[in-house]
C-alpha cells in the first residue's frame, strides 16, 4: 500500500474496496431411478442451465458500495464492474486520476 501511495499525487485519496463475484442459478442434478442391478432404465433429465452473475463491492470507511449482474463471468464483466465502482466514487480532479484511483483501489 505504501508503495502504491508514493507512486500518487499525495492529494488523491487512497481508499481500500472489498470485492466479491458469485454465480446464481439453476444448475439441475442427475436424475436417478430405482432399478434391479445391472438394468439402465432411461431417465428423462433437465441438462438446461440458466445462471447470472454477481459482482458487488463496498467501501466500508465511505459507507457505500456497487453491484452489477452479468450473464457471464469474464473480463469485460469485471472492467463493467470496475466502470461502476468508478462511477459510485466523488470525482477527485481530473477524469484520469479519477480512473488511477478506481483500478488501484479495487485490483488487490
Amino acid at each position: 500500500m505504501s508503495a502504491i501511495a508514493a507512486k500518487l499525487d499525495p492529494k488523491i485519496p487512497i481508499e481500500i474496496w472489498f470485492q466479491d463475484e458469485m454465480r446464481l442459478g439453476q444448475k439441475n442434478p442427475r436424475t436417478r431411478r430405482w432399478a434391479r442391478r445391472g438394468i439402465r432404465p432411461r431417465a428423462i433429465a433437465d441438462l438446461r442451465t440458466k445462471s447470472a452473475y454477481l459482482f458487488g463491492a463496498i467501501c466500508p470507511k465511505r459507507g457505500t458500495g456497487a453491484a452489477v449482474v452479468m450473464p457471464s463471468a469474464n473480463t469485460q464483466a469485471m472492467q463493467h464492474h470496475l466502470d461502476e465502482i468508478a462511477r459510485t466514487r466523488p470525482a477527485i480532479g481530473s477524469r484520469d486520476a479519477r480512473r488511477t484511483c478506481a483500478s488501484i483501489s479495487c485490483i488487490s
